[in-house]
């Protein structure tokens, strides 16, 4: 087996990579912008839940969110093969 022999699985996985990129993109921008104008609005409550959640992941290493995120993604695949 090849890289030649399997082209089209590189390709579609390249497609599916770069779809859950843009996605994730998109997405993580539009909290960002909703949050970052909560942050500035003179209503009280928004702006204490906007830092509140902005401070919690702030303060959390990323290294333990590339470990939660693992344990997500094997529970996930361990429920699509049942």
């Amino acid at each position: 087996m090849t890289i030649i022999d399997n082209w089209g699985l590189i390709v579609s996985g390249l497609g599916v990579t770069l779809g859950v990129s843009i996605l994730a993109l998109t997405l993580c921008v539009a909290i960002g912008v909703v949050l970052g104008v909560a942050r500035v609005v003179p209503i009280r409550p928004f702006r204490i839940l906007a830092t509140c959640y902005v401070e919690f992941f702030r303060n959390i290493p990323p290294l333990v969110h590339l470990f939660f995120s693992s344990l997500r993604c094997r529970e996930s695949a361990s429920y699509s093969r049942h």
